[in-house]
């Protein structure tokens, strides 16, 4: 055999689908990881989504970013022992930067809605420049079209953001 298991990362795209549905005629174990809250009832909600979602549901085991996409797929009739929440996250005890200089960069990457918790990064940075007054923000994000949309609430707080030392930079939203 070619390959022990298959991870379908983004697993309601189509492609990821059509992997999925291989793999699984072929009896290699899917991890499947669905990445944002709303894509199984998004992938649902599609032409003949229902046998879309029965051919990812067939996945070995699913990697959930949140507790929110855990609930979703559990609502959705997943089984709970095959479900796995697993945040993006780093170690910070086993990385760390070489120098500690406190002008340090901080990057934020991602959409402008609030789930991707930016509303509390803009909050928190206060406090972090009261400890680090050289620190940098740099944001690069897209959207701001969907319904929880903090554009606004960054736009408001760009002004005072630049002015401490940070920067807001935006990425296209076909990136």
């Amino acid at each position: 055999m070619l390959f022990r298991s298959v991870h379908s990362h983004g697993a309601t795209g189509t492609f990821n689908l059509i992997g999925t549905l291989l793999a699984n005629w072929l009896g290699i174990p899917v991890i499947a990881k669905i990445a944002t809250a709303g894509d199984v009832a998004g992938l649902r909600a599609r032409r003949f989504g229902w046998l879309r979602f029965g051919m990812l549901k067939r996945s070995s085991a699913f990697v959930c970013l949140s507790a929110e996409i855990r609930v979703e797929l559990l609502q959705a009739g997943v089984p709970e022992r095959v479900l796995h929440q697993l945040p993006n996250a780093v170690d910070s005890l086993r990385f760390r930067p070489r120098n500690h200089s406190s002008n340090a960069t901080i990057l934020f990457t991602g959409r402008l809605v609030a789930r991707k918790g930016l509303n509390v990064l803009l909050s928190a940075w206060p406090l972090v420049l009261a400890r680090h007054p050289q620190a940098q923000l740099v944001i690069a994000c897209t959207g701001g079209v969907e319904a929880d949309s903090v554009e606004k609430e960054l736009d408001r707080k760009s002004t005072r953001l630049n002015s401490s030392h940070s920067s807001v930079s935006r990425m296209p939203s076909s990136a």
